[in-house]
C-alpha cells in the first residue's frame, strides 16, 4: 500500500514539474512574442511617424511656396494693370493737351485772320501822321487799331510796338505778325511798322501822300529798312 502511495506520488510530482516547465516555457514564448511585436508594432509607429511628419513639412514647403508664387504673380498683375493705367493716363492727357494745342492754334489763326481783314478793310485810307483811324491812319496808328478792334491792345508807337511783342525770325513769319523797319536816314530807331499778310506781303500806311496798301516785303526797299519783326498772338 505504502509502495502504491509513494508511486503515485512520485508521478504526480512529476506530472506538477512538466505542468511547471510548460507554463514557464509557454510564457516566455509569448513574452518574448509580446516583445517582439511590441517592437515592431513601435517601429511601425516612429516609421508612420516620421512619414505623416515629413509629410507634413513637404505640404507646409508646397504651401509656402504656392503662397509665395501667387503673391509673385498677383503682385505683377497688379504691377502690369497699374503701368497699363498709368500709360493709359499719359495717352489720355497728351491726347486732350493736343486738341487743346490744336483748339488754341485755331484761334489764334482765325483771331489773326480777323485783325487782318480789319486792316485791309481800310485799304486806300489815306496816311496822317499821328492819326489812329477810324478814317486815317499813320503806320502804328493803323496796327493798333486793326488789333484793338479784335480786342488786342498794343503800345501805340511803332518803336514801343517793337520792343514788347515777341521776336520772330523773317523766314518764321505768320499772318498776324508784324515787321518794323528803319526808314529814317538819319536815325537807327524804328520808325515804320506793317502786317504781315502772308505771301511775302504786308498791309501798311506808308507814309504823308500816300494810302494804306499792300506792298512785298521782299522789295528792295523794305529789304534794306529791314530790322526784325514781333509777334503778339
Amino acid at each position: 500500500m505504502s509502495n502504491i502511495y509513494a508511486t503515485w506520488k512520485q508521478k504526480i510530482w512529476l506530472v506538477g514539474l512538466l505542468i511547471v516547465c510548460f507554463m514557464l516555457c509557454t510564457g516566455f514564448q509569448i513574452k518574448t512574442v509580446y516583445a517582439v511585436d511590441s517592437t515592431a508594432i513601435s517601429s511601425t509607429q516612429d516609421i508612420t511617424l516620421n512619414d505623416e511628419d515629413l509629410m507634413k513639412n513637404a505640404e507646409e514647403k508646397v504651401s509656402v511656396d504656392d503662397i509665395a508664387d501667387s503673391y509673385k504673380k498677383l503682385a505683377n498683375k497688379l504691377h502690369s494693370n497699374e503701368s497699363k493705367q498709368e500709360a493709359a493716363i499719359v495717352k489720355h492727357e497728351k491726347e486732350v493737351q493736343a486738341k487743346k494745342a490744336e483748339k488754341e492754334r485755331k484761334r489764334k489763326r482765325k483771331l489773326c485772320k480777323n485783325i487782318i481783314q480789319t486792316a485791309l478793310s481800310k485799304k486806300g485810307s489815306h496816311y496822317v501822321w499821328g492819326a489812329t483811324g477810324p478814317n486815317v491812319f499813320d503806320c502804328s496808328g493803323l496796327t493798333q487799331w486793326a488789333y484793338r478792334q479784335n480786342g488786342i491792345y498794343i503800345p501805340r508807337v511803332a518803336a514801343s510796338q517793337a520792343q514788347y511783342g515777341q521776336k520772330v525770325s523773317k523766314r518764321n513769319l505768320q499772318p498776324g505778325d508784324l515787321l518794323f523797319f528803319r526808314t529814317d536816314k538819319s536815325s537807327n530807331r524804328i520808325s515804320h511798322v506793317g502786317m504781315y499778310i502772308g505771301d511775302g506781303k504786308m498791309v501798311h500806311a506808308p507814309t504823308t501822300g500816300d494810302v494804306v496798301k499792300v506792298s512785298s516785303i521782299y522789295s528792295a526797299f523794305w529789304s534794306r529798312t529791314y530790322a526784325w519783326s514781333c509777334r503778339y498772338i
